[in-house]
């Protein structure tokens, strides 16, 4: 069973609050209680969206790092016809540099998150 709240829009400072306060590890012992020893069927996330793109944070281990996810819709086509979602991914991400990059993608231009999320990528990798 995994459940879904509709927070509805909010500002950097109740995103930040939001993702501190997220029950963490009371969702992942719901999870153990639920499947004893095996790996939960869906990790604990929580996903902030900005118009037609998020970016998603999933507990990866024992509440102390995250997997995230950002979805950036194309902003310009190729050859006037294709256009492609640009996706990035960073794991085992402490929950400060979590932080870091909910504020960057709040706080940055579509180009400068862009810019950002890709020397993030390049350096984390």
């Amino acid at each position: 069973d995994c459940s879904n709240i509709e927070l509805g829009s909010c500002n950097i400072d109740q995103a930040i609050v939001e993702f501190e306060n997220a029950p963490w590890k009371r969702e992942l012992e719901r999870f153990e209680e639920l499947d004893g020893n095996r790996p939960p069927p869906c990790w604990p996330d929580l996903t902030f969206r900005i118009g037609n793109y998020h970016i998603g944070f999933m507990l990866e281990s024992e509440c102390k790092k995250f997997r995230v996810e950002i979805c950036m819709p194309p902003q310009k086509k190729l050859l006037g016809i294709f256009s492609f979602t640009k996706f990035f991914e960073f794991k085992n991400v402490e929950p400060a540099r979590a932080k870091e990059y909910l504020k960057m993608f709040y706080e940055l231009s579509y180009a400068e998150q862009h810019d950002y999320f890709l020397r993030q990528q390049t350096t984390c990798s």
